[in-house]
């Protein structure tokens, strides 16, 4: 079967299905490696961390565990896709469809961790894509009603740097475990776009107790630029505005250049697994560095893959 169609997907479904069996020693075994040693409190608190993906949630996720003093159970699906029995046979045999195969799975899962996590009042961050308003007021009324102190903490970052953080991490992931899990761009722009909406339905009802805005920032460390996550606004009166105001603003000179030295590492990355260069000018395409290159200013490696396959610049 083509990875570029999977006109079989329900057939791909049945084949990897679980039984409720194995699904449920599973969810024992999830418990087992991500809930326990954290201790319960007698005001347990839920932060849930907002932004589209390849925005830097782990960079958020940090700032959360610190605010929790790392007695918190971290909640992510896509951290529990892996534990799909087959796993690695679906990513190595139908990587495209590696998402929709194990989706189900690990967001029921997910679920029944933060359950867990309410019914022993264990401190809990929750990982979203901002993807719903009204899944997400239903999820803050939950916490709420269990007697949890819920935080928002939202990244507000350009699309063109989350898009290129999704291309670095399947290439990293390619690179150390010869594995990678891609977002598409229509993926990942759904998302994005799909964030204003949640913010206004949130804003409406505020639910939460409190709402921290961040965006990205770049430091000098050593000889090198380090990307982290910056606070914007806590609990800001127009949460739109200070979200939309940071997402469109200006890049600094360091972002600049982080943005292009993160372009160069992924060509580099590209470069050593022969990736294709249909694949290479897609890449050029969707992160639009047309638009911020000159030929004469074109990235190195991108110069190299060309000349490497017979082909003028």
């Amino acid at each position: 079967m083509e990875n570029s169609s999977y006109n079989d997907l329900e057939h791909l479904k049945e084949q990897y299905r679980l039984s409720d069996k194995d699904f449920s020693t599973i969810f024992e075994i999830i418990v087992e490696h991500v809930a326990k040693g954290y201790i319960a409190s007698q005001t347990p608190k839920a932060v849930i961390l907002g932004a589209q993906p390849g925005a830097g949630k782990s960079e958020l996720q940090k700032n959360a565990e610190a605010l929790l003093r790392d007695n918190a159970v971290v909640c992510n699906a896509d951290n529990l896709r892996d534990y799909h029995p087959l796993s690695t046979e679906i990513k190595k045999k139908y990587p495209l469809a590696y998402p929709e195969l194990t989706t189900a799975y690990a967001q029921q899962w997910n679920d029944q961790l933060c359950r867990y996590c309410r019914e022993n009042r264990l401190n809990y961050i929750l990982e979203t894509t901002f993807s719903s308003g009204e899944r997400l007021n239903e999820t803050i009324r939950e916490m709420k009603d269990n007697g949890f102190e819920v935080d928002i903490m939202l990244l507000a970052v350009s699309p063109k740097l989350s898009l290129l953080g999704t291309y670095i991490r399947y290439e990293e992931n390619l690179q150390e475990q010869g594995l990678g899990r891609k977002v598409s761009k229509d993926a990942h722009d759904v998302r994005f776009e799909a964030i204003p909406t949640t913010i206004a339905a949130i804003s409406r009802k505020r639910l939460f107790d409190n709402i921290s805005i961040y965006a990205r920032s770049i430091i000098l460390e050593y000889t090198s630029l380090v990307e982290g996550v910056t606070l914007v606004a806590h609990n800001p009166v127009d949460i739109m505005e200070v979200y939309k105001e940071e997402v469109l603003r200006s890049w600094s000179p360091k972002l600049q250049e982080y943005y292009l030295k993160s372009c160069t590492k992924v060509l580099q990355m590209m470069e050593r697994r022969s990736a294709s260069l249909p694949e290479t000018d897609r890449f050029k395409m969707e992160l639009n560095l047309t638009a911020v290159l000159t030929p004469k200013q074109e990235l190195p490696e991108e110069q190299r893959l060309r000349q490497k396959r017979g082909r003028r610049i």
